[in-house]
């Protein structure tokens, strides 16, 4: 059986900025889409007083945002 640990292929940097760039879109895509709908439900949250509004739609939506962009690449 041979080792084929030895000859793993290597990123180089080129491909790894290529990899952000894309992470980076599509991040601001979400992000882009969440902020609406966060604010909406900060918004409801705000004026029932049932739902702690200690963090403001940004935070929700950029919280929202780094759960679902590695989902995609993991995929």
């Amino acid at each position: 059986m041979s080792d084929m640990t030895s000859h793993t292929p290597l990123t180089t940097r080129r491909d790894t900025a290529a990899k952000r760039g894309e992470y980076l879109f599509y991040f601001t895509l979400i992000l882009a889409c969440a902020v609406p709908i966060a604010f909406a439900m900060w918004l409801l949250g705000a004026l029932r007083i049932t739902r702690s509004t200690d963090r403001g739609p940004l935070a929700l939506a950029w919280e929202q945002a780094n759960i679902v962009t590695p989902k995609i690449f993991w995929a």
